[in-house]
């Protein structure tokens, strides 16, 4: 019987192996039966059926071939060394030969990358337009693709089974309306059939995933052209079609494949730009770079790039070459120094371009040079230099300062390039005495001050030396007079630096009105030992720790107030050390203090200004040299306690002082309470007994006696009799 045996075939195609079991009477495999096998056809249209041996009861024939179509009869014959001969029939339907492909499921819509939204089905033919037997185990295959175009569809290959090839996971990348997807079988090596989808496909982009340069910058570009064609970046999906109806903000920078060795290159112009569609056109782009090859990045900026995660674009490489002159830049020195008058200087100047590349194609051409101001510097020496390889050198350039500014810069001009100016430096004559600049301001003794001592060293016309520098040019502070005999002064040494000495960190130790002198030291024999001397200097003995608060002796004669009276007396507060004695800066200028009114109860109580009746606080005056009265007199200032004794107190930070006791009597009637009235009276009986109590202004009782009027506010119909007035008492 047949073991293993196709049900279909092809014309001419070989079929796949016939496998055939010897068995017993009672249908069990005959392993120990020993014999040869062959197979016939019926209609006799069979051939390249050799004999094949049986081993173990089974023979294998391969390589059969049908030479016509329709359903056929095939025989296997065994003839076994025992003498049996016997035979198997069985069915085998044979299609013809390969002739055309036919597209019977047709593809419909998709995506870019996506699987197909209708998967197509193509049959093979024959000639006469009958489906053949071609199948997978005749190793048939069935190719898609884009017709006339090539590697754009995935999964696009399917086997053919009976005849038929169904893809099941083909998915086109490229993007477009009216697609066409092509199908092809390859028989042998010489011999492909195609055929074409009957309706189109219509497929559109996917989700947007990176940026596409559509339009290529020049491969070549001067430093300061303008980049030409215009790159213009599309946003893609992940096969590169664009995506439209994007509208987000895209940025350009540059790198390079020398990157980051060589100084940053810059893209001037618009860097940033939105799309209009999915589009983004870059117009006036320009690269400043030194020569090298770089490409262009662009990329989405601020928070698209965040929300979208697109990927960035890199354009095909640019060669950045040097431009045109743009400007005159000087090379070195890099910092002109102060000189002195009627000597000499070298400096080295250079064409360059916008990036500042030296433009070594320009031999031809002078630069010369010009002091700013002009007036009263004469130059002389190398005042025209001619570029060489794009560099000029003025070997030596002489200034001499007749009058004028000693701050000078020099100015070096070229064509219609940009001058190049340089620093403002000093052109001065010799150091022949010191000046004062700044008189120092200090705090306390042991403090550096709050300003410093400044002096600069001058020239016979009182111009500033600016060429007096480093150990070779010294200052020294010293004190020449004192009112104390603990002032010292420490870090009292600094150099000149371009003509001035500043001593900034003087430490003095002790306190009082002091003069001070400063003396050069110098290798200019006409400067050496030029001194300043009377520079005043006033230091306090330390910080505020407290404060005391002082009356003339009338004012203590005189020391019983009336409340809303303006003060007859105008206390001073002074901040002291500790020391009540020493008087004390406060700790910064805006030191203040506020004054209080303690009664003999400890209540405490603001005072008040006469004018506005806002609370009343007092601030510092700034000590200075001359005046030592740190609070302005308060004489207008209004009590507001009750009756009794009180002393005034001042508050400061972390501080507080009492003055001497002193008598506070109520003002003058100010207003009326009435306490303890009935709410109700009844009728011919005597209204119930009431207070009447008398207030200054600040509420205050006031003991004096006073006449009370009384009148009624009763409708007219009812008769109230009473005193006119009353005699208060207490």
């Amino acid at each position: 019987s047949f073991l293993q045996k196709p049900k279909v075939a092809t014309v001419g195609k070989a079929i796949s192996p016939i496998v055939v079991i010897a068995e017993d009477f009672n249908g069990f495999p005959a392993f120990d039966s020993f014999g040869t096998l062959s197979i016939a056809s019926a209609s006799n249209n069979i051939s390249n059926c050799s004999t094949a041996p049986f081993i173990d009861g089974i023979a294998v024939i391969s390589g059969c071939t049908f030479s016509s179509p329709l359903q056929h009869s095939i025989v296997a014959t065994g003839v076994f060394f025992s003498g049996v001969l016997l035979n198997a029939t069985d069915q085998i339907s044979v299609g013809g030969s390969p002739a055309a492909l036919a597209v019977v499921q047709q593809p419909l819509y998709g995506v870019a990358g996506s699987r197909l939204s209708q998967m197509p089905v193509v049959e093979v033919r024959d000639v006469s337009g009958n489906p053949t037997h071609l199948s997978a185990d005749q190793n048939d295959i069935v190719v898609a693709s884009l017709a006339s175009e090539a590697g754009l569809v995935q999964s696009q290959f399917a086997a053919v089974v009976d005849g038929r090839a169904s893809f099941s996971s083909l998915a086109v990348n490229r993007a477009g309306e009216n697609l066409r997807l092509s199908f092809s079988l390859a028989v042998d090596s010489s011999t492909t059939f195609s055929v074409n989808s009957l309706s189109v496909l219509t497929v559109v982009p996917g989700q947007p995933k990176k940026l596409k340069i559509i339009v290529q910058p020049a491969s070549e570009v001067f430093v300061g052209q303008v980049l030409a064609p215009s790159p213009q970046v599309a946003i893609a999906d992940n096969f590169g079609n664009q995506v439209a109806n994007q509208s987000v903000s895209i940025m350009v920078s540059a790198g390079g494949t020398q990157w980051p060795f060589l100084r940053e290159a810059i893209v001037r112009g618009t860097t940033t730009t939105n799309t209009d569609g999915s589009i983004a056109i870059f117009n006036n782009l320009i690269l400043l770079s030194e020569p090298l090859s770089l490409n262009l990045l662009f990329s989405v900026s601020g928070n698209d790039s965040a929300s979208l995660n697109i990927e960035s674009a890199i354009s095909e490489s640019i060669q950045v070459r040097t431009g045109s002159i743009h400007r005159i830049s000087i090379l070195r020195p890099s910092v002109i120094p102060d000189i002195l008058s009627g000597s000499s200087l070298s400096v080295a100047v250079a064409a360059v371009d916008l990036a500042g590349n030296i433009v070594q194609s320009q031999s031809s051409g002078s630069v010369t040079v010009e002091a700013a101001p002009s007036a009263g510097l004469s130059l002389t020496g190398t005042t025209t230099a001619s570029l060489v390889d794009g560099v000029a050198q003025f070997s030596a350039v002489s200034l001499t300062r007749s009058f004028g500014s000693t701050e000078r810069s020099l100015l070096f001009s070229f064509s219609s390039a940009s001058p190049a100016v340089s620093n403002v430096f000093f052109v001065s004559s010799e150091a022949q005495s010191l000046n004062l600049v700044q008189i120092p301001m200090f705090t306390v003794s042991g403090s550096e001050p709050i300003s410093p001592l400044i002096v600069e060293a001058v020239d016979s016309s009182g111009n500033r030396a600016g060429y007096v520098n480093g150990p070779q040019h010294t200052a020294t502070v010293d004190v020449t007079q004192t009112n104390v005999p603990s002032m010292h002064i420490g870090n009292n040494f600094v150099e000149f630096v371009r003509g001035r000495a500043v001593f900034s960190r003087i430490t003095p130790i002790g306190f009082g009105q002091n003069s001070l002198f400063v003396t050069a030291l110098s290798s200019e024999s006409s400067f050496n030992s030029s001194t300043v001397s009377g520079i005043p200097c006033f230091v306090a003995p330390a910080h505020a720790s407290g404060c005391t608060i002082e009356f003339s002796n009338s004012e203590h004669n005189s020391m019983n107030l009336s409340v809303g009276v303006p003060l007859a007396f105008q206390p001073r507060v002074f901040l002291t050390d500790g020391n009540s004695s020493r008087k004390a800066w406060p700790d910064s200028l805006d030191k203040s203090v506020s004054l209080f009114q303690k009664t003999s109860s400890g209540a405490v109580y603001p005072l008040f200004d006469s004018a506005s009746m806002t609370k009343y606080g007092s601030s510092l005056a700034r000590y200075t040299i001359d005046e030592q009265a740190i609070v302005r007199p308060i004489s207008s200032a209004l009590l507001s306690a009750d009756v009794g004794g009180s002393v005034l107190i001042a508050v400061g930070s972390g501080f507080s002082c009492d003055s001497v006791s002193f008598t506070v009597t109520p003002g003058a009637v100010h207003g009326l309470l009435i306490q303890n009235a009935s709410a109700h009276w009844e009728s011919q009986q005597p209204f119930p007994r009431f207070s009447i109590l008398t207030f200054d202004g600040f509420g205050n009782l006031v003991q004096e006696p006073v006449a009370i009027m009384l009148s009624s506010t009763a409708p007219s119909t009812v008769v109230v009799n009473c005193p006119e007035t009353v005699q208060s008492k207490a």
